[in-house]
């Protein structure tokens, strides 16, 4: 029988798509407690910067589901979050697809990258605040590029920035209407 699928060996570079499932792995894992944060953090520095099989094999192989990750990630799809005189949320684990759409009109909105799956190597977020606000939280090692305008509000670009190397790329765009849409980088809480 044989398989579609490349004869992979540790030498084999890895693709962006195998460093993104390593890294949902670490997360499941620092979720169970089986990782502590700090470790968790260390070893998601080392996923992102892993060139071959074989380092991200040596990062993963003593958690359980490490023999599974073979295969191709599949992007979550497109999604839209409104906020009409109402808020939306993401925090906590989710997957992130590989475009967002926000609007927040008279509402507001928070989206939480910091603990989120990433599904796809490249993320677009497309923002829109008319009269509200809303805030997106990236990790420090996401590579993050904003381009936005506010009209009597405020798009704020200064967290742009390059994270690591190997990590997510996430692109916001938009605009605000006497309203705010807010980036910052923020670290993962350090769970004692």
């Amino acid at each position: 029988m044989t398989s579609n699928m490349p004869q992979r060996n540790a030498e084999t570079r890895a693709a962006d798509t195998d460093r993104i499932q390593v890294a949902q792995l670490l997360t499941d894992a620092a979720a169970q407690g089986r990782l502590p944060m700090s470790e968790y953090e260390d070893r998601l520095a080392k996923v992102y910067g892993a060139q071959t099989y074989d380092e991200l094999d040596r990062l993963s192989s003593d958690l359980p589901g490490s023999s599974s990750l073979r295969g191709s990630c599949r992007p979550a799809p497109s999604t839209i979050l409104l906020a009409i005189m109402s808020g939306f949320e993401r925090r906590g684990r989710w997957n992130v697809p590989e475009r967002l759409t926000t609007f927040a009109l008279w509402g507001g909105g928070v989206i939480d990258l910091r603990y989120a799956d990433f599904t796809s190597p490249d993320v677009e977020i497309k923002s829109y605040s008319i009269m509200g606000g809303q805030t997106i939280l990236v990790p420090p090692e996401i590579n993050l590029e904003v381009h936005g305008h506010g009209v009597m509000g405020v798009f704020d670009n200064r967290a742009t920035g390059t994270g690591m190397a190997g990590a997510p790329h996430v692109k916001v765009r938009g605009f605000s209407l006497w309203g705010t849409v807010g980036i910052r980088r923020k670290h993962r809480r350090h769970h004692p």
